[in-house]
């Protein structure tokens, strides 16, 4: 496995903006994935400590605790009870999850429950756009995606207004998405030569100045 420092590119930097991260708050992350990312960050940039991340792949909790051993990995799954106490985490982080769910407001409503009353969750769900149907990951992996009307009505319904939104994407995006998959799929396994690997590498490892393909929310609970 690949230990070397992931690198924080814009995307990122949005999601920690919105975050706001603190040394000594409790902080959930919703889908580890195969390298804890946004967990590194906070570890190590913010001091961050009190972390409990959870996926439901056994690998990513693995590896997560191979590459941050003093934090709290476990098995987690969005679709079932959540196996902590009403109201203990400062932060929910559940970026790039919500969209592969059968059931978003089971999940939704869990994360309402675990959520401090002046806690703050972070959320990241892929952007619907006409060119949509031209995705890969719109056909294989995702269940919906989302307009900035449908994620809002989704989060009032289930006790969330939201306090911070940035959208971003675009065609460019998805052009980037199918070399990248050229790339991986196609160029790695024939070997073909260096030249275009590397005008694959330019495009697909470009700094990124855009905002990101999808919906960054920063959400609070509504008031009762």
């Amino acid at each position: 496995m690949n230990l070397n420092p992931p690198k924080l590119d814009e995307r990122y930097k949005r999601i920690l903006e919105f975050i706001e991260p603190r040394k000594n708050e409790k902080i959930l992350v919703i889908g580890t994935g195969v390298f804890p990312k946004i967990e590194y960050f906070l570890f190590y940039d913010f001091g961050c400590k009190n972390i409990f991340s959870g996926d439901i792949d056994k690998k990513n909790i693995e590896n997560g605790k191979k590459v941050l051993p003093g934090l709290e990995f476990l098995e987690l799954d969005a679709q079932k009870k959540f196996p902590f106490k009403c109201g203990i985490f400062d932060k929910i982080i559940f970026t790039e999850v919500l969209e592969h769910l059968k059931n978003e407001d089971f999940a939704l409503k869990g994360i309402k429950r675990v959520l401090k009353s002046d806690g703050d969750l972070i959320l990241s769900v892929p952007k619907k756009r006409w060119f949509s149907i031209f995705s890969p990951i719109y056909w294989i992996q995702h269940k919906r995606e989302y307009s900035e009307n449908s994620i809002k009505k989704v989060l009032e319904k289930n006790g969330f207004k939201i306090n911070k939104i940035i959208v971003g994407g675009g065609i460019y995006d998805l052009f980037n998405l199918w070399l990248h998959l050229i790339y991986k799929y196609v160029f790695k396994k024939l070997h073909v030569d260096n030249f275009f690997k590397e005008k694959i590498d330019k495009s697909w490892k470009k700094e990124f100045k855009g905002k990101g393909t999808d919906i960054i929310i920063k959400a609070n609970k509504k008031l009762e």
